[in-house]
């Protein structure tokens, strides 16, 4: 996914997009130990898939964080707490449990960025909403559909 057509008017745009890396960081590391801990080949292929999407806006915003002369993070932000729920607990939890954690945390990351839009001039959020928060909803969908209702 290629993010050029990001056009930033705001005061720190490179600490808006340094702060949405480590969202996705955090993301893309939580979905990579709860691979460790799904077995079911839907389940499996879902998180599989939230996991590159995650790990594709990742690197997309690094790059443009370079790209305005800047050096991206390369630590992980708030969702470093689920993925360590994730990492120490899922021997005791149930799968469910596991995919439930990491939903609030596709739901807090969402809401997060929905609020970094406000931050923004129009025409730079109409570009964050297409390029960072719809694939960020449809992850959010896509784990809230396969949990039981």
């Amino acid at each position: 996914m290629e993010l050029t057509t990001f056009r930033f008017d705001a005061p720190t745009p490179p600490d808006l997009l340094d702060r949405s890396l480590r969202g996705e960081l955090a993301a893309a590391a939580t979905y990579e130990q709860a691979m460790h801990h799904v077995q079911g080949p839907r389940l499996r292929t879902l998180v599989e898939k939230n996991r590159r999407s995650h790990t594709t806006r990742a690197v997309a915003l690094a790059q443009m964080i370079r790209r305005q002369g800047e050096t991206p993070s390369s630590e992980a932000g708030a969702w470093g707490a689920f993925t360590l729920l994730v990492e120490r607990g899922a021997a005791l939890i149930s799968e469910t449990a596991i995919l439930e954690v990491i939903h609030e945390g596709e739901m807090l990351l969402t809401a997060t960025y929905e609020a970094r839009a406000k931050d923004l001039d129009e025409a730079s959020a109409q570009s964050f909403r297409r390029h960072v928060i719809e694939p960020q909803r449809q992850c959010q969908r896509r784990l809230a559909e396969a949990l039981p209702s």
